[in-house]
Formats: structure tokens, C-alpha cells, sequence
């Protein structure tokens, strides 16, 4: 009796340490991409969008959005080999080929973006002449 009463509370004990241990070995899975986006005279940029696609497949592995510190993270990215583009309204483009990413580490990119424009579109504007009003009842006022 005084060994199964000793017994249950240290099992318990041993069974809540190990707990904290296995949850924190899989939300470590995988390696972590996180860095900051800035505008060219250095201010952050909100609302920015991050995509990390597999170089090889060309498959999505990941999104964020830039918070209100122009930062972003993007957890449990499988070890390998991406290609990571940032996007933003009234921005251009910015892209990083071949960022490596390893298992259990954490890449730290940044990324400056230029002020949008337009690119190889065109706008056609058209001047249309007015008529002359021919109305009777116009033309005597």
C-alpha cells in the first residue's frame, strides 16, 4: 500500500514534465523563414505578402502578412530548397530565388521594395469633338 500510494503522485509527476517536451519537439518541426519588409526610405511596410513555393515543384509552402512592424514568420517549412516573393499595393515585386532552409533553423530574409509603376501596359485616351446643339428652341435663347 505504501508503495502504490507513492508510486501514482511520481508517475503523475513524470507524465506532466515529459508532456511540454513532446509538444515543443513538433511545433519545432521543420525550419522557419521570418525577416522584415521595408519601403525604399526604410519604413516598414503593413499588409505585405509573403509566398514561399518549393524551387523544384513550384508548389505554395507557405503565406504571411507583414504586421504592423513590417515583419513576418512562416513556420514548419520542410527542409529545401525556395523561391520567396513579396508583394504589396503600390509596390513592385521582390523576389529571392534558392533561399535554403534547414531543419530546426531559422533564415532570417529581409526585403526592400521599389514604389510601384506601370510595366508594360499602355492606356489609349481618346478626345471626342462635341456636337453642336441644333435644337430650334437652344439656338433662340
Amino acid at each position: 500500500m505504501f508503495l502504490k500510494s507513492r508510486l501514482i503522485p511520481l508517475l503523475c509527476v513524470v507524465l506532466l514534465l515529459a508532456q511540454p517536451f513532446g509538444a515543443g519537439a513538433s511545433a519545432a518541426a521543420g525550419g522557419e523563414l521570418r525577416g522584415t519588409v521595408t519601403d525604399p526610405k526604410g519604413a516598414v511596410v503593413v499588409g505585405a505578402s509573403v509566398t514561399v513555393t518549393d524551387a523544384a515543384s513550384g508548389e505554395t509552402r507557405g503565406t504571411a502578412t507583414t504586421d504592423a512592424r513590417g515583419k513576418f514568420k512562416i513556420e514548419g517549412l520542410s527542409p529545401g530548397t525556395y523561391v520567396v516573393v513579396v508583394t504589396a499595393l503600390n509596390f513592385g515585386e521582390a523576389r529571392r530565388e534558392s533561399v535554403g532552409i534547414e531543419e530546426g533553423k531559422e533564415a532570417t530574409l529581409d526585403f526592400r521594395l521599389e514604389v510601384g509603376r506601370l510595366e508594360g501596359g499602355t492606356v489609349d485616351v481618346k478626345a471626342m469633338g462635341l456636337k453642336p446643339n441644333t435644337d430650334p428652341v437652344y439656338q433662340t435663347m
